[in-house]
């Protein structure tokens, strides 16, 4: 009987080939038993399949598994969900290309030769190369090419699939072994790796792309991910062709079918760019945007940390503060771009005139700030002021012209460090205002730290009786809504009038009230003045919400929840109509607790806001756990959001981060209509700033608000 091109004949007789050829049997399969043992009766005997099945059904699950992930969306998948898929793919992958070499299929081969032993009318077929296609006994069938091609098929298809997937995952996925050599490797991971093939990267040894300030943290990675099952690890690596990229990693232990050791799965993101944008939007928050020098933020941070090494070292420390006068009539008579170029000709100078670990910073408008470490009495910072008062004296050039600028220099000394900064801050400011008495020229604060000391004491004795004598007092700037241009808020600001001293800004008295711990009872009286005057306008019929500034000893003071409750009871005033505002370093020197104070507040029913957005040093992923209800942007982007891109950026990318939390935003320091005009075109909510008015006492404040009502839509 012929099938195909194949002759079937008994055993024991001949078989004959498709070519015409014969052979016995015997010389195909063992003869009979030679003990004579009885034939037992065989079974069916088939190709091991269980690889390719288990393999098959393992790329359904990853892949519905993977489906469902995306369509989740990017947001949901976790790194762990990710490794946990990739995982199983790898896995299969390697179970396939193990299919065809199990020693499964040697066993079964050896039950072909008993089936051939024990049956004396086994059927053979064999194909016209010679090669055997199948046996029939009693009872039992072995087809031996067909199977191995529908085996070696399926094995193809499903590692191709395997394959596809792996090489379309943007993200570097390997195996590496526990010595850290490169088992497997995806498309992705040779692109970033800059390499062709994984037989280069296994030349040059895979720990060689990493940089080596990272060699020793990366073999740690490996470590914890070995012991611990599971690790992460920010690096960065130089591709083949010298491209550097910041790698964010994640790694698993993985068993491989034919490999008894713990192998680690590593799967990386490209973070380059990512980084890349943080960090310049970290410099962009301390630093001025048109001179590139520090911020007034950065300013006081590094003279907060060089008052503690002076006192530390027994040293001087001096500061020195400078002022271009008539600086106006240029932006007026050449325009702000003149202004602009000028002022960074002059911070290139000042620049020039300094040591390298001196620190010079812009404050704002017409004025610089240097601070002078480790010097040895008040005669270097005097001999530094006259340097450059007389600096002054050379022209600069500016867009063809000629201009003379002179400068306001005030100086002030603290020796060992026995001073708080925002008192040598004070005593500078007095003596620039004394050097503009005088015409111009440098004036230093003399009789440090004396004179300092005693300022300091007279400062805090006047402040501990302003509560008893009324000399504090409660001003209010409008908060606008930048669509309709209505007044819906009110910030209240604290102001001090000493009968003694004069008028004193806020920078001089609040820190020494936040470190005597005087603002606590100074914080509760805002508190409450403006709880009050909130519910008395209130029942008058304005629809206003009240903003108050809790420092950082206040927030963190106990029983703040139950005092806010008090006073809110007190006054009348319902809890949603209240805002309490913190800082951002106020919100991050503690998170636990932060999130902890914050959530009582919220279920009290007051608003929260997040004052100063962007100088701080906040999280994003912290961020989106406070439970907040707006962003305040600070006035240093706002200020520079029309002149300059970098700003107008970080102010649009804050509003869309804000609105995409459910978050409301305003905007701090708005001073002209072009401001307010970028402000409403890129959706932010709410604005303050001079351009509708300053903070004002409660009476000039009820005005705003009568032509408010009386010009509904108009600005205020």
């Amino acid at each position: 009987m012929h099938v195909s091109s194949t002759t079937e004949r008994k055993a024991g007789r001949t078989s004959e080939i498709g070519d015409g050829a014969t052979k016995p049997l015997d010389s195909i399969s063992p003869g009979p038993d030679a003990a004579g043992r009885g034939k037992p009766r065989p079974a069916l005997v088939r190709l091991p399949r269980a690889g390719v099945d288990i393999a098959g059904a393992i790329v359904v699950v990853a892949l519905c598994f993977i489906s469902v992930l995306l369509g989740l969306g990017e947001y949901y998948v976790s790194a762990a969900s990710t490794i946990f898929v990739i995982a199983i793919l790898t896995v299969a992958l390697v179970a396939v290309k193990d299919t065809t070499d199990n020693p499964q299929a040697e066993l079964e081969r050896a039950q072909l030769s008993d089936i051939l032993q024990s049956s004396d009318d086994a059927i053979v077929s064999t194909t016209p190369d010679g090669a055997i296609r199948t046996v029939r006994g009693v009872g039992a069938v072995y087809r031996e090419t067909g199977q191995h091609t529908k085996t070696d098929a399926a094995n193809t298809t499903i590692e191709a699939r395997l394959r596809a997937v792996l090489d379309n995952n943007p993200e570097f996925v390997a195996v590496f072994s526990p010595k850290g050599d490169c088992i497997e490797i995806n498309r992705a991971g040779l692109a970033m790796l800059e390499a062709e093939s994984i037989e280069q990267i296994r030349a040059r040894g895979a720990c060689s792309f990493l940089l080596p300030e990272y060699q020793d943290g990366f073999a740690g990675f490996f470590r914890e991910a070995t012991v611990h099952g599971s690790a992460e690890l920010e690096f960065e690596i130089g591709g083949m062709h010298g491209t550097r990229r910041r790698l964010q990693a994640r790694a698993a232990r993985l068993n491989l079918p034919e490999d008894g050791n713990v192998n680690l799965l590593v799967i990386a993101h490209d973070v380059t760019e990512h980084r890349r944008t943080q960090e310049q939007v970290e410099y962009l928050s301390h630093h001025d945007v048109l001179t590139g020098l520090p911020n007034r933020g950065l300013f006081q941070d590094r003279l907060a940390l060089a008052v503690a090494h002076a006192k530390r070292r027994n040293e001087f420390l001096g500061i020195l503060l400078i002022n271009l006068k008539r600086f106006g009539k240029v932006n007026e008579s050449l325009g702000q771009e003149a202004g602009d170029e000028l002022l960074a000709r002059v911070a290139e100078r000042l620049k020039t005139s300094l040591r390298e670990v001196d620190t010079i910073a812009r404050f704002g408008g017409n004025e610089f700030s240097i601070l002078i470490e480790g010097i040895a009495s008040a005669d270097d910072v005097a001999a530094l002021a006259e340097k450059i008062d007389g600096m002054f004296a050379t022209p600069f050039h500016v867009r063809g012209h000629e201009m003379v600028v002179s400068a306001s220099v005030g100086a002030a000394v603290c020796a060992n460090g026995e001073c708080a900064a925002g008192t040598l801050l004070g005593c500078a400011d007095i003596a620039v205002s004394r050097a503009k008495t005088a015409g111009g020229g440098y004036h230093l604060y003399q009789d440090e730290p004396i004179t300092l000391s005693g300022r300091r004491f007279s400062l805090e004795t006047h402040l501990r009786r302003a509560l008893e004598d009324g000399t504090l007092a409660a001003h209010y700037q409008p908060q606008v809504n930048l669509k309709t241009r209505a007044i819906i808020g009110a910030e209240a600001l604290l102001r001090w009038h000493c009968p003694a001293l004069g008028e004193i800004a806020p920078d001089q008295f609040i820190p020494i009230a936040e470190e005597t711990g005087l603002i606590v009872p100074i914080g509760a009286w805002v508190l409450e003045t403006a709880c009050t005057q909130a519910a008395r306008w209130r029942r008058e019929g304005y629809d206003l919400n009240v903003s108050v500034n809790l420092s950082p000893r206040q927030f963190r003071q106990k029983h703040l929840v139950t005092a806010v409750a008090g006073i809110l009871a007190r006054s009348g005033l319902d809890a949603a109509d209240l805002v309490l505002e913190i800082t951002e370093g106020t919100a991050m020197s503690n998170v636990d607790q932060t999130i902890a104070i914050l959530g009582e507040l919220r279920q009290l029913g007051v608003k929260l806001a997040l004052d100063d957005f962007g100088t701080g040093y906040s999280s994003l992923s912290y961020l989106q756990r406070f439970p907040l209800h707006s962003l305040k942007i600070d006035q240093s982007f706002v200020r520079h959001a029309t002149i300059d891109a970098s700003s107008a950026t970080i102010v649009r990318a804050t509003v869309a981060l804000a609105h995409g939390l459910h978050l409301d935003v305003l905007a701090e320091g708005i001073e002209t209509e072009s401001q307010r005009d970028f402000l409403e075109q890129v959706a932010c909510d709410e604005g303050q700033g001079f351009l509708f008015s300053r903070a004002v006492p409660e009476a000039e404040f009820r005005r705003l608000l009568a032509v408010g009502r009386k010009r509904p839509g108009r600005g205020t």
